[in-house]
């Protein structure tokens, strides 16, 4: 956000793969003398979207808060129990819950804030993104696809006006105020991106009602589908 650092600073995408996240597990098994099933292993990996922040996390709450094992033990310890993983989990998803209430309120908020009549278009466009699949948020979903999805719920959104639409999703996350991006928009791909892909860890473990499908329900009512043309 300092526009003195441009053209000093580059983006590094750092992305962990199934082998290297595993081999954290085994790791960490070997210190503490433990054993992992490997269908807890596989979820575990699974639901970690190449993060290993995420992984830990659910390490923690694998190992210590469900199986109760807080230091290296005495004689190696098997978990097996499919449960543990489940209330691991779900634990980690309700300690996010704040984080994505924020996110959705925060960006809800800036929309209502824009021209009334565009609230349709954002309210589409964000319904598109949140329930997009995890290989485009995390390789891209395309206006193009998200075109295709808004327009065929809502013919008057046009493309042209999607691309000013999505372009404005980061400024209205308020980054200015210290808050994390969840997701952006790359204009050079055309494309929108999670970037905290917790999101996408959050949205299999816990049902929210995000606020936008309520506004999109009352832009139909209320045909809120102009173009978005404030600065």
């Amino acid at each position: 956000m300092n526009p003195d650092l441009t053209g000093r600073i580059e983006e590094i995408s750092i992305e962990w793969t199934d082998d290297e996240l595993r081999q954290v597990i085994d790791n960490g098994s070997q210190a503490l003398k433990i054993q992992i099933d490997d269908n807890i292993k596989n979820d575990m990996i699974c639901d970690s979207f190449g993060n290993v922040g995420i992984l830990q996390s659910l390490l923690l709450r694998l190992v210590e808060d469900e199986a109760g094992i807080e230091e290296t033990q005495d004689f190696n310890t098997l978990i097996v129990n499919p449960v543990f993983y489940d209330n691991a989990a779900k634990g980690y998803a309700n300690q996010l819950d704040g984080l994505y209430q924020q996110f959705a309120q925060t960006l809800s908020t800036g929309i209502r804030q824009r021209k009334k009549k565009s609230t349709g278009i954002y309210a589409l466009s964000m319904e598109a993104i949140v329930n997009a699949t995890d290989r485009q948020l995390m390789k891209g979903f395309s206006r193009d696809d998200i075109y295709t999805i808004t327009n065929g719920k809502e013919p008057r959104i046009k493309k042209g006006n999607l691309k000013s639409v999505l372009k404005k999703l980061v400024e209205l996350q308020r980054p200015e105020t210290g808050r994390s991006l969840v997701i952006s928009y790359d204009e050079s791909i055309d494309s929108v991106f999670a970037i905290d892909l917790q999101l996408l860890f959050y949205r299999k473990h816990h049902t929210m009602k995000w606020p936008w499908e309520e506004m999109a329900e009352e832009a139909r009512q209320q045909s809120l589908f102009e173009d978005d043309d404030e600065p």
